[in-house]
């Protein structure tokens, strides 16, 4: 009896071996077709124009997203340690970029602003903004499901907001 229980037991654990390799298998097989069917998708859409132009400027960024925002493709991306993202117009030409900050890095008169001008806010995302005019401060405040976008000079100064 006790000989049959264990045939019994290693038959079936055998058993699982056998499907969960050959599901583990089927499975990779399945997201690697996934992968390349979507990177064929994103690099048929990208015009080389826009590849070359993302190459020259941001050289060794990593983990590169692809989406194309009618008439221009936004990239998001990992560049020197830092989380990005970038838009190109259809040429090739860089319009602007976001780079990611800590709260710590933002100059205190934001943070004084957001707290005089906006009670109830809180900070909810802030980059550095790049474009071909100037670099600044893009903050999103957000109070329940409202959200405040604003724009600060390098020195911490309110610009601009849009709801």
């Amino acid at each position: 009896m006790i000989v049959m229980v264990r045939l019994f037991a290693i038959n079936f654990l055998s058993l699982l071996l056998f499907f969960s390799i050959a599901c583990q298998g089927y499975a990779n097989e399945i997201l690697a077709n996934n992968q390349a069917n979507s990177l064929v998708q994103i690099n048929e859409a990208l015009p080389e124009s826009v590849e070359d132009a993302f190459d020259q400027r941001y050289k060794g960024a990593t983990n590169t997203v692809w989406e194309n925002r009618e008439k221009q493709f936004k990239a998001t991306f990992q560049y020197k340690g830092k989380m990005m993202f970038a838009f190109f117009d259809i040429n090739g030409v860089w319009k602007k970029s976001f780079t990611k900050v800590a709260t710590t890095d933002l100059p205190v008169s934001v943070m004084l602003y957001i707290q005089e001008n906006l009670d109830g806010y809180e900070l909810n995302r802030h980059y550095l903004r790049a474009d071909t005019e100037r670099e600044s401060y893009a903050i999103a405040v957000k109070k329940g499901t409202d959200y405040v976008w604003m724009q600060f000079d390098l020195d911490g100064k309110f610009i601009s907001s849009q709801v």
